[in-house]
């Protein structure tokens, strides 16, 4: 019992600040302060947060605080998708049919 509640303890108090960090990177995303959105997200993404890679995809897919770049784009909705987010899988057919149709 000793060594579950200090665990459990970490546990929540991680999901906190990823929260924290979610929403901070949200609050910047929503004012046009997109590199400080990308400092917030790139972390969380990272460690496998569905939402921080979604919206990593936006950023490069719309260049939003970085250059515009296909291929991070499709990096990060990738991820989000197999993660089964239906937005991410959504974006990433759709930025698949323009790459192809550039290509042809």
């Amino acid at each position: 019992m000793k060594i579950l509640l200090p665990t459990l303890f970490l546990s929540f108090s991680s999901i906190g600040i990823s929260y924290a960090d979610f929403q901070n990177g949200m609050n910047a995303f929503d004012k046009g302060e997109y590199k400080v959105a990308l400092k917030e997200f790139k972390p969380l993404a990272n460690r496998g947060d569905i939402d921080a890679q979604y919206i990593l995809g936006v950023m490069y897919d719309d260049g939003k605080g970085v250059t515009k770049d296909n291929k991070q784009a499709i990096k990060w909705y990738r991820k989000a998708a197999d993660q089964g987010d239906t937005d991410a899988q959504n974006n990433l057919d759709a930025i698949y049919e323009i790459v192809v149709c550039d290509a042809s």
